[in-house]
């Protein structure tokens, strides 16, 4: 059995923050911190998206930079290490290119925090993992995302 290491995104793998912010205010919006860890398919209007999404790049070209979990990330085996993540599809290429690499994604973009404790439920009912580890800025959220799953273990930043 292998250690199975599952990384959140934004604000783990990358400090987005002051870019997700800029890029919503290109497109005329102010990004609320209740907005933060969820997908913008919940509360934000599809011409919104488009426009944040068209802006993204630029945006995380200027502010974006290495969040607490990037070393670890990158110092393990692509085998070893998955992301799931609440970023749409276009904010994911950005940060893929930002990053020089490809994300190993479970389920894709847009995810819940129900869909990511359903893709560690499902993990862990392979056997084929001795431990889940999860990585989440967000101390609370990591809390839902592991529950109910024996062998997983939260690391927060």
């Amino acid at each position: 059995l292998r250690s199975l290491h599952i990384f959140d995104l934004d604000g783990t793998l990358v400090d987005t923050r002051a870019a997700v912010e800029a890029a919503y205010a290109s497109a005329g919006v102010v990004y609320r911190p209740e907005y933060w860890g969820k997908p913008a398919s919940s509360w934000c209007p599809k011409e919104v998206q488009i426009r944040k999404a068209l802006a993204y790049p630029n945006a995380l070209c200027k502010y974006g930079k290495p969040a607490w979990a990037d070393s670890l990330y990158r110092g393990l085996e692509s085998v070893d290490r998955i992301v799931l993540t609440g970023a749409s599809m276009p904010a994911i290429r950005a940060i893929e290119d930002w990053l020089g690499e490809p994300l190993r994604l479970l389920l894709g973009a847009g995810l819940t925090t129900a869909d990511k404790n359903l893709a560690l439920r499902t993990l862990y009912s392979l056997g084929e993992f001795s431990e889940l580890h999860y990585y989440d800025d967000q101390p609370l959220l990591g809390e839902q995302v592991i529950s109910g799953v024996p062998i997983a273990i939260l690391h927060t930043g």
